[in-house]
């Protein structure tokens, strides 16, 4: 006994199996008491196409009230909210029976739904009170890839830092098709929702807050409304975001950075990361430093794109070997690097609009070009580019390319405006 005692000493890791054991059948134990109380309270949520009558996409969501009512997210039943003459929505319960659900109301924002199943004194799940402390567990259930009803045990890690959308970070595996369906505790309370995975992260997976379901539970329409109007929410709640965002950041300057010898815009507030980087090959004639901006938080708004993203790139060109004529031609082949995309199909968006001057500051004078494109589906709102390039030597300049998605024409200018206004250089 001596010996084997100084050896586990020495290699703790061989014996510590015999003794973590018991908790893994206890965690276990918890898994299954949830699911079977829970299994009779999940959805599997489907999109039809009507012209096949066959399911186009598949989501998971939950009974949260005896009458019918049900919570899964925005983007699984986007499809009907965008194109309603297309797309029909059904439930599959545990038991096999299915039906037909309303949608009721829609928080884009925060990638919700409520919708409405037939029946009375039906089994539901309850909300969580109070706040979780980091570390403690939890419980996913959906349905993943169409493979049948499933439970993840998983960890609650509190809200993710740096980001617009108020989100909490779970540990474990959330898969598609798991998306709306509900994140409980030990006891059976939702408190949270499926919403996404990170790619290319292991366990890495986020969840809707529970009280946005409370609220749009709370303000619940006894019918559904008409399409049309179901869109508009849309539309208003897309609006109404971006100018939130147009008064958080305010009337006052830009926050700025000093890049080179050149001031640019800097990072707006925490939810906004910053990265840089530079090309010093030896081996080429020149030099090329990029700093880059990204505010964490974009918005689904159907399978073919997302909204909100806010971002900007600056590139810092340098040489002293090229001479005017070879680097004027290297500075234009990098201003006229095509802007990167979001995604967006001819039916989503109409083509970005160019329109190109020079504009002259304090400093000097600049090339800008700005660009827009408008949505379809979603009236009033835009999508703006905006490039600029430093003209005041020919051996270095400043590049900056400006991104902001989801905006009306009067803030997009506005944006535009003051990112103009922030920058300035010495000679």
């Amino acid at each position: 006994m001596k010996r084997y005692a100084a050896l586990c000493a020495l290699f703790w890791f061989a014996c510590a199996p015999a003794v973590a054991q018991p908790e893994i059948e206890i965690v276990s134990d918890q898994a299954r008491a949830v699911f079977d109380r829970s299994r009779d309270r999940l959805l599997q949520v489907r999109m039809i196409d009507r012209s096949t009558e066959a399911q186009a996409s598949i989501g998971s969501g939950w009974i949260a009230s005896g009458d019918g009512l049900a919570v899964t997210n925005y983007h699984v039943v986007s499809q009907f909210v965008l194109e309603p003459e297309r797309y029909q929505v059904e439930f599959v319960r545990s038991d096999g029976t299915r039906g037909p659900l309303a949608v009721l109301a829609v928080d884009v924002l925060h990638d919700l739904a409520l919708v409405r199943m037939g029946g009375a004194d039906l089994p539901f799940l309850k909300l969580h009170e109070g706040t979780l402390r980091k570390g403690d567990r939890g419980f996913a259930m959906g349905n993943p890839h169409d493979l049948g009803l499933t439970i993840v045990e998983g960890t609650y890690n509190g809200l993710v830092e740096y980001t617009l959308n108020e989100q909490f970070h779970f540990t474990g595996a959330i898969n598609a098709g798991m998306s709306g369906g509900p994140a409980v505790t030990p006891d059976g309370r939702v408190f949270g929702i499926n919403v996404a995975n990170l790619r290319d992260g292991q366990l890495v997976s986020f969840l809707v807050p529970v009280r946005f379901a409370r609220e749009l539970l709370a303000l619940a329409p006894r019918e559904p409304p008409d399409p049309q109007s179901l869109r508009g929410s849309v539309e208003r709640q897309l609006l109404a975001r971006q100018e939130a965002l147009v008064a958080r950041i305010g009337n006052t300057p830009l926050p700025v950075a000093t890049f080179g010898r050149y001031t640019v815009p800097d990072s707006l507030g925490a939810y906004m990361r910053c990265w840089g980087d530079s090309d010093l090959d030896r081996t080429l004639p020149y030099e090329i430093s990029t700093k880059q901006c990204d505010a964490q938080g974009t918005i689904y708004v159907s399978g073919s794109f997302d909204t909100g993203d806010l971002r900007y790139r600056h590139e810092l060109v340098k040489s002293s070997k090229l001479g005017t004529i070879r680097f004027s031609s290297l500075y234009e082949r990098s201003f006229n690097k095509p802007f990167p995309e979001r995604g967006g199909t001819r039916e989503d968006v109409t083509n970005f609009r160019c329109n190109e001057r020079f504009v002259t500051i304090a400093s000097g004078t600049m090339r800008v070009a700005m660009c827009l494109r408008a949505y379809r589906k979603l009236k009033g709102l835009y999508d703006l580019r905006l490039k600029l390039a430093t003209l005041d030597r020919t051996d270095e300049g400043l590049q900056s390319w400006f991104t902001v998605d989801g905006v009306s024409f009067d803030n997009g200018l506005k944006l535009a405006q003051r990112y103009l206004e922030t920058f300035k250089w010495t000679n």
